[in-house]
């Protein structure tokens, strides 16, 4: 088991984004906006996607979330001080990250020791999808956040169905559908100062209630990854508590983005 990983985009959205060419309007540049109904499609199976960060940038977490590789598409994360990307290689990883659950759409995530470098690629390898295209709703290339000492026993995972539900005289049920989403309440008790105030007080100054974070429970998940994982926004934007000398608090609630 890992600590939570929490990461959001701003490095990766700032970028310049090149790759294989896309399929009609569904440009590269969607993986750089927080709705997942603008996707980046393409019918290179073996697509690339290079990434300028404009400056050298510590990155230690990559996301690739809502794609539609299938369990043996392959991404190979590069990374290097000029456009060859000749210095790091994380090899071929899984695209499903753990176990694949037969979801129409699945995320990847990947954590690795830091590397601090201006230029990246993602290269892809699908050969035998089915759908004739590589899809991805959105990209992650980060500084994550993840505690020194992990979240709370007492984390709350399920969902949360705003439906509206009725009954008419006779009570039969009438109901407004709509698509239940994912949510997770957790709480950190033991944060230090600069845990508090270098990483999350500017996850909440840069992302407030409408931006997109990713929320990792457990890197090491293989079983229920796909399940617990969330692509989402702050539900709640809770202050930071000095509970005790030296130990602060932060509660967050995050909402599944679809």
């Amino acid at each position: 088991m890992t600590n939570i990983y929490l990461a959001r985009p701003d490095l990766s959205d700032a970028a310049s984004v090149t790759g294989s060419t896309a399929l009609g309007d569904m440009s590269l540049q969607n993986v750089q906006k927080k709705s997942l109904s603008r996707v980046y499609r393409t019918s290179d199976l073996s697509a690339t996607i290079a990434i300028d960060l404009g400056a050298a940038q510590e990155i230690d977490f990559c996301s690739i979330v809502a794609h539609n590789a299938t369990a043996s598409g392959t991404v190979t994360i590069k990374a290097g001080s000029t456009d060859a990307v000749s210095d790091y290689t994380s090899g071929a990883l899984d695209l499903i990250t753990g176990n694949d659950l037969g979801y129409e759409l699945n995320s990847f995530a990947a954590s690795f020791t830091a590397q601090t470098y201006r230029y990246w690629q993602l290269e892809f390898s699908d050969a035998s999808n089915p759908d004739s295209y590589l899809q991805i709703g959105r990209v992650y290339l980060s500084k994550a956040f993840t505690p020194t000492t992990n979240i709370d026993y007492g984390v709350e995972e399920g969902f949360s169905d705003q439906s509206r539900v009725s009954r008419t005289i006779s009570s039969e049920v009438i109901s407004v559908d709509r698509d239940p989403f994912r949510v997770a309440t957790f709480e950190m008790s033991f944060l230090s100062q600069d845990e508090a105030f270098t990483s999350l007080y500017e996850f909440d100054r840069l992302r407030g209630k409408k931006k997109d974070v990713v929320f990792v429970p457990d890197m090491s998940e293989t079983t229920h990854f796909q399940r617990r994982f969330i692509y989402g926004i702050f539900n709640e934007m809770n202050p930071i508590v000095n509970r005790a000398f030296r130990l602060y608090r932060k509660r967050y609630r995050i909402e599944e983005v679809k």
